[in-house]
């Protein structure tokens, strides 16, 4: 049986808020503020606990209440959280603040508030408003909606039952190409690095004859711009019948092992008295 009464300092006093007490679905007593009318502050006490009983019985889904709460929290606060996960799972910092001001974007454009107030219907509206009057292209456009829809993934299940972005189709980059993009011939290959190893300008603190070194091993590997930022003199086996690159899991999808050339040996003949430890293509400068 709930109770109703008033703190001890103010139960002389007229207008003082009233508490009550009572147990809930779990057995645990209960405090709460009410008001300064018995009455109310009664029949809230009785609403409880009729709740608690409702939910003991099974009636009431304490998890569906919760996740009903979650849903008018402010994204506020939701989207500092996600924020805060991306970078906790080794997400590089461009990334964390390309995606979570992307989610901004489209919250702050449809005008949206709470969790609950997202939908598909206003993601689409702000994006399809972006293509018309701002002109981006459908990479852009799948780099939005791509960020919105890992937001709602992030939520569920813990503060939303699904995803409400699921199945939001993104959109065919083939046909939107803004700049075309073509590999560059061997002869091309050849003159860049002839470029980079005869200039004297240091560009991100690299020197030429490093931007040399860096262009052809990329050239002849394919490995990425993270990937190459990862070796170390001892990613590099030589010794083999078949030389090879070893790239690290964290630098990459998942460890790898990677044919070298004798090309790409050469461009690191020079550094073989480097710390192992010591990244490959740092600039001496």
């Amino acid at each position: 049986m709930a109770s109703v009464f008033k703190l001890g300092k103010d139960k002389r006093k007229k207008g003082a808020t009233y508490y009550l007490e009572y147990t809930d679905h779990t057995g645990r007593v209960r405090r709460r503020k009410g008001f300064t009318d018995k009455g109310l502050t009664t029949q809230l006490a009785a609403k409880l606990e009729n709740e608690a009983m409702l939910r003991r019985q099974g009636l009431i889904d304490p998890e569906q209440e919760r996740i009903a709460a979650m849903r008018e929290v402010s994204l506020v606060g939701l989207i500092a959280d996600f924020k805060a996960s991306l970078a906790a799972k080794g997400s590089t910092s461009d990334h964390v603040r390309k995606t979570v001001n992307y989610v901004k974007h489209i919250i702050k454009s449809a005008n949206m508030i709470v969790a609950a107030d997202i939908d598909s219907e206003s993601v689409e509206c702000v994006l399809q408003e972006m293509l018309t009057e701002d002109k981006i292209g459908h990479r852009t456009y799948n780099h939005y909606l791509q960020a919105i829809d890992s937001f709602c993934r992030w939520m569920v299940p813990k503060r939303m039952q699904f995803n409400p972005l699921a199945g939001m189709a993104r959109l065919n980059t083939e046909v939107d190409i803004r700049h075309p993009r073509r590999a560059l011939s061997p002869e091309e290959v050849g003159q860049l690095i002839e470029s980079a190893r005869s200039s004297d300008e240091i560009i991100q603190t690299f020197d030429g004859e490093l931007r040399a070194r860096l262009y052809l091993t990329s050239y002849l590997t394919g490995l990425r711009r993270r990937e190459l930022a990862s070796l170390t003199p001892k990613s590099f086996k030589l010794e083999s019948g078949q030389p090879t690159i070893v790239v690290q899991a964290a630098c990459s999808k998942h460890r790898r092992h990677v044919a070298n050339t004798p090309g790409a040996t050469r461009a690191v003949d020079k550094m073989a008295a480097a710390s192992e430890e010591e990244r490959v293509f740092v600039s001496e400068n």
